[in-house]
Order: C-alpha cells, then sequence, then structure tokens
C-alpha cells in the first residue's frame, strides 16, 4: 500500500476514506508564516510548529488549510554523507527512512531508521526513533542498503540495489514488527529475497513498494532484452496476513516492448491488484510508465498482465516514469526534467486516472499535467512523487527558495474530491524550517493521510534529515480539506462569536448550530434572540437582529416578536410607538433623497419614530443602527436600495391611514 520508487516513496491508502467524500465548496486558503528553525531529532508538540509558506485558494471549499512542520528527524548516530532521508516511507504511527550511504558494515553499507508517533493518532505528536535496520552482520561495503524503502503495518521492505549476490545484483530485506500493533516494539528480520534469475549489476532492489500481503521490486539494470532494459518482480507472503510469513515470487514483469537502456523498473508502486512501472529512459529518455493488473483479483498466487503503457508525448530527456505513485484508481508520474513554460528542466508531474472505476481490464487516461505555481529553470519539480486518496505530494529538490538546490515540495488536492475526471490544484508549498543552499529537501516524499515526511538528503553537512509536515485546520473545522464544520462549543468568553466553533450565550441558553453559524437554542426565561441576549420586550433590538439574520427582509405577521422577546404581546410597535409597524416585504432600505427629511445622530429608532411622528407628511421612516441616521419618508412603501441594507424600515400606520 505505501511504496518507493527509487529515491521517493509513494503511498497508497490505509486512510482512503478520510480523502474522499462528496464534492466540496471553496478553499480560500491561508496566508505564509515564517518557519522557525529546529534541531531536535523529534521534537515535541508545541516546540517545533513551523507554519508552512505560501499557502494558496484551493476551488471548492470555504475554509483555510495549512500544514504544519511537526519535527525534523535525523540518525541517532548520523554522521557526514550517511544520506539519511534519501529514501522514505510512511504509514499511520510509523515510518522508515533510509540512510544508503551509513557505513556501520563499511563504507556505503547503508541503514534504515524506524520511527514513531510519542502518541499514537496524534498529528501535533513528536516522534522517537525506536530501531535501526541492517543488513546482515558484516556485509559488505558499497551494497547501499536503504536506496530504497515501504513500509505497510506492520512490515518494511528495503531495497540493497548493489548487493553482491552476486556483484551489484542486488537484493530486498524484510523486516516485521515483533509485537504487531505496538509502536514501542523492536523489529525482527524476516526474509532477504533476490531475483530467481537475478545476475551481476542488475541492481533488484532500486525500487520497492508493499501493499497488504504483496510487493514488487525493482531492478532497472536487468538485460533481459537487451542492455538495461530493466524487470520488476512481484512477491507475496506465504501466510496472508502473518507478519512472520515467508515470501515467495510470483511473477517477472517486463514491458511488452521493452528496449535497451529503458531502465524499466527504476520506480515502482502497488495498490491492491494493480502495479505501476516506470521506464525513465525509454525513448531517448523521454520514458514511459507501465500498468500492470492481476489477472484474478485478489489471488495472490494470480498472474499479471500489462493493460496499459503511459506517456507524456514529451521531447526527449523527460525523465518521465522516474518517480510513480498509485493509489486506487488513480496514479501520478513524475516528470523532472521536463521543460516547459517554466523553464528548462523545471519539472512536471503527470495525473492519470482508470476510465472505469475499479476495474482492473480497464485502460488509463491523464486528467491532468501538474506544474509549481512558481516553478523556475531546473527546478525538478517532479523529482519525487506520492499520492493518497485526493491529495498528493510533489518533490522540487533543485528549488531555489531558501538557497541554491535547498529545495521545495508541493501539495496538490483533486479540486472535486472523488471525481476521477477532476482537475487538481495546488494548495500549499513546503519547504524546510531551516532550509538552507545544497539541502535537496524533497529528494523523497511519501503521504498517508493527514501527515507528509520530505527526506532532505544533504542538509545536516550531508547527514541528511526528514521532516515531519501534518495538516493544521483553523479551530473549528476538520477533514481532509478543513471541510467540515464542527458542532459549536460553549464559550464564557463573551467575544466569541462562533467563528472558531465557540459562543457565548449572553444570559445562559444550550448552544446549537456548527461552526460559522453557532446559535443559542433555547435561552433562559424571559430572554431570546440568537445569542439570548435579547431582553424581556427589547423590540428594538429584537427588530434590528432579526433583520439582519435574515437578509433585512420582514415577516408577514408580528407572531415573531414572541418568540425573539419572550413576554411581549405581539402588537405591532416593533420598531417603535404602536402607530408603528414593520412593513411585509423586503426591506432593503428607501434613501435620504426620497424623505421628507434626514437627521444624524439620533439614539435610537424609537427617537426616529418620534421625529416621524412629529411630522404629518411622514408616512414610514427608516433607522441605521450603525450611522444613527434617521431618514423621514413621505412614502409608505420601501425601494429595493441596495446601499441601504442596514436601515431598518417601518411605516407610520396611524399617517397612512389617516
Amino acid at each position: 500500500m505505501f511504496s518507493v520508487s527509487a529515491t521517493s516513496v509513494v503511498s497508497s491508502s490505509r486512510l482512503h476514506s478520510r480523502w474522499t467524500g462528496g464534492s466540496l465548496v471553496v478553499l480560500a486558503l491561508l496566508a505564509s508564516i515564517v518557519a522557525l528553525n529546529f534541531f531536535a531529532v523529534a521534537a515535541e508538540p508545541g516546540s517545533d510548529l513551523a507554519p508552512v509558506r505560501g499557502l494558496r485558494r484551493l476551488a471548492q471549499t470555504t475554509t483555510g488549510v495549512e500544514y504544519l512542520q511537526r519535527a525534523k528527524l535525523t540518525a541517532g548516530d548520523g554522521v557526514f554523507q550517511d544520506i539519511f532521508g534519501n529514501s522514505v516511507s510512511i504509514d499511520g504511527d510509523t515510518m522508515v527512512i533510509g540512510a544508503v550511504y551509513d557505513d556501520d558494515n563499511g563504507d556505503n553499507s547503508g541503514s534504515a531508521y524506524v520511527f514513531t508517533r510519542n502518541t499514537a493518532g496524534n498529528l501535533t505528536s513528536g516522534w522517537t526513533q525506536v530501531a535501526k535496520l541492517t543488513a546482515d552482520a558484516g556485509g559488505p561495503a558499497h551494497d547501499k542498503f536503504g536506496h530504497s524503502v515501504s513500509i505497510d503495518a506492520d512490515t518494511v521492505v528495503i531495497g540493497v540495489r548493489e548487493d553482491d549476490d552476486p556483484a551489484n545484483s542486488g537484493s530486498a530485506y524484510v523486516f516485521a514488527r515483533l509485537t504487531a500493533g505496538d509502536l514501542t516494539s523492536d523489529w525482527t528480520r524476516i526474509a532477504k529475497l533476490t531475483a530467481a534469475d537475478g545476475a551481476s549489476s542488475d541492481e533488484f532492489g532500486v525500487s520497492v513498494s508493499i501493499d497488504g500481503d504483496t510487493m514488487v521490486i525493482g531492478a532497472n539494470l536487468d538485460d533481459d532484452d537487451g542492455s538495461d532494459t530493466g524487470s520488476a518482480y512481484v512477491f507475496t507472503r506465504v501466510t496472508p496476513g502473518d507478519p512472520a510469513s515467508g515470501w515467495t515470487q510470483v511473477a517477472k514483469l517486463t514491458a511488452d516492448d521493452a528496449a535497451a537502456s529503458a531502465q524499466f523498473g527504476m520506480s515502482v508502486s502497488i495498490d491492491g491488484d494493480t502495479v505501476v512501472v516506470g521506464a525513465h529512459g525509454t525513448g531517448a529518455y523521454t520514458g514511459s510508465a507501465y500498468v500492470f493488473t492481476r489477472d484474478t483479483g485478489g489471488d495472490l498466487a494470480s498472474n499479471w498482465t500489462q493493460v496499459a503503457k503511459l506517456t507524456d508525448a514529451g521531447a526527449a530527456d523527460n525523465y518521465f516514469g522516474r518517480s510513480v505513485s498509485i493509489d486506487g484508481d488513480t496514479m501520478v508520474v513524475g516528470a523532472h526534467a521536463n521543460t516547459n513554460d517554466d523553464g528548462p528542466h523545471s519539472g512536471s508531474a503527470y495525473v492519470f486516472t482508470r476510465d472505469t472505476a475499479g476495474d482492473l481490464a480497464s485502460g488509463w487516461t491523464q486528467v491532468a499535467k501538474l506544474t509549481a505555481d512558481d516553478g523556475a529553470e531546473d527546478d525538478w519539480f517532479g523529482r519525487s512523487v506520492s499520492i493518497d486518496g485526493d491529495t498528493m505530494v510533489i518533490g522540487a529538490t533543485q528549488d531555489d527558495d531558501k538557497g541554491d538546490k535547498s529545495g521545495s515540495a508541493y501539495v496538490f488536492m483533486r479540486a472535486t474530491a472523488g471525481d476521477l475526471t477532476s482537475g487538481w490544484t495546488q494548495v500549499a508549498k513546503l519547504t524546510a524550517g531551516d532550509g538552507a543552499a545544497n539541502d535537496e529537501f524533497g529528494s523523497s516524499v511519501s503521504i498517508d493521510g493527514d501527515a507528509v515526511v520530505i527526506g532532505a538528503v544533504q542538509s545536516q553537512t550531508s547527514s541528511g534529515s526528514a521532516y515531519v509536515f501534518t495538516l493544521a485546520c483553523p479551530d473549528g473545522y476538520r477533514g481532509a480539506r478543513c471541510e467540515t464544520a464542527m458542532p459549536c462549543v460553549a464559550s464564557t468568553n463573551s467575544s466569541k462569536d462562533g467563528g472558531d466553533g465557540d459562543f457565548h450565550c449572553v444570559n445562559g441558553g444550550t448552544i446549537g448550530g456548527s461552526t460559522g453559524s453557532c446559535t443559542c437554542t433555547s435561552c433562559d426565561t424571559a430572554y431570546g434572540g440568537a445569542s439570548c441576549h435579547i431582553g424581556p420586550c427589547d423590540m428594538e433590538q429584537s427588530c434590528y437582529d432579526f433583520n439582519v439574520r435574515n437578509g433585512m427582509t420582514t415577516p408577514a405577521t408580528c407572531a415573531w416578536m414572541a418568540f425573539e422577546a419572550p413576554g411581549c404581546d405581539a402588537k405591532c410597535g416593533a420598531c417603535g410607538d404602536c402607530d408603528y409597524e414593520l412593513t411585509t416585504g423586503d426591506i432593503l432600505g428607501w434613501g435620504a433623497s426620497e424623505a421628507g427629511g434626514s437627521t444624524g445622530n439620533v439614539a435610537s429608532a424609537r427617537d426616529c419614530a418620534k421625529l416621524c411622528s412629529e411630522n404629518d407628511k411622514c408616512l414610514s421612516y427608516e433607522y441605521s443602527r450603525t450611522s444613527k441616521i434617521c431618514n423621514r419618508n413621505t412614502e409608505a412603501d420601501p425601494t429595493i436600495k441596495n446601499n441601504y441594507r442596514d436601515y431598518l424600515f417601518c411605516s407610520n400606520k396611524a399617517a397612512s391611514e389617516a
């Protein structure tokens, strides 16, 4: 389910349902805030909340979205040029991070580190290193264990692209948690996998991806159909569902149009019964990606068949397929060397969806080409990609925001959640809080639900690091796009108006509604109004509040008064004396130009009513509580005028009937 393509980790959806849903309303995104610097291996909540800069508008939601940097992770024993972060993968409360040049078993023998959340399920939690994984003790130097990593639940697979069984043939190691589900548990090696027909320089393990009881492993320099044509191998668990089980090779995948130097298998990703394999070397490095599906869905012993070849119809040297990621019926393919309107090698990513959702035999169609909204020459946008549900993250290792090649990553969301034909919109740009030149932040990326992990291989003087970001919705909102307004909560703070979900009922009462539309569903005896602020027979306040909440539309009868201001007798005297009544219909104001006179600094509607009553020609009046202006009108009926929306309109019943 969570997979890796070379230096890019890709994920599918353990938490897919959290990111999908019905159509959403428009996102107005928050402005950027300057990020803080962090140096802890796994910082605690409250100490490292660095806001992401450059949050942007997402069509079809109404609330803001923000990603916060929660932690900067480094190896507990990291040293110069370990390249920690060259591969990353996250699933739930656990992540694995490769350090391909670690020297525990000799120069560049490599390792991988497992981190878990300090508090399970808490997005603000810090992370702690719980294990360091390596190949067999005494293994040879230069194996590059950790070149690729992937995690699903309690199982981790780690690629060793230059393992020497024989020379540089490559291998992959499988590790499992000793106690399934226990975040503090140790990890144990389950298996070492090699290709059944492995040969020197195949580089089996250059990419890995696991989902459930199936994994796929790339060997980009396999020579079956010519030099460096490449291949990928499918392995399944001997005992489904058992983390301690061994694994068996069930298929070898190759392109149906295999060609020399294609490097098929440089990137791989699996979700369920579908595998995507990148071959960035095809067509003079124009690149392509191949889709394979199980002949019999769900059958671990099934064969696999190629169902599609995807390309971008671009020029040479695009490197399309250098990174890939699939989740459900959607995949993203990176082309970091693509030249577009942003300049040479600015990079791009392509989104494809299945023509018939859920149909393994279906074809695939490109629905979007993504570029950074601030892309520039040589940014390498698309160097790493990862998708989960309706959200994807794309690395741009050579972006220069914090110095030359400091790097960045971009978050995109589907414009209409769950709609395979929908476009995608950039919603955030992520950079390291302490980013610096040559960090290459974005070298690897992985997303799972609301959490993103991003590798920066050259930070910490090339020892490397990884950064954790999580979605942070504004107070009172939740959801993958912060689209869900939460139920309102009672507050003793009289300034709380419900904008963040906290609401104050002035004179007691029960809180109802949701963020942005809070109300007091019942008030203590003798009080009324949306916040229980209207006292007995406070008709002026009642009149004003009612109209403001209803777009200046008055009721056909006075019956509402008894509800708004308990204890009133429902006489039609809301805005003044009983000779005055609210008219029926849409009231937007009349205006002084139509009036028999206009007076400023009038204290109340009742005072305005008195001024009207003193003028025989005044058949109606308007009063603005905002400007304190009282207009006296020589006609009884109102006229719609938008610039008078805040005026109350009342007719002089006695005068109009005289």
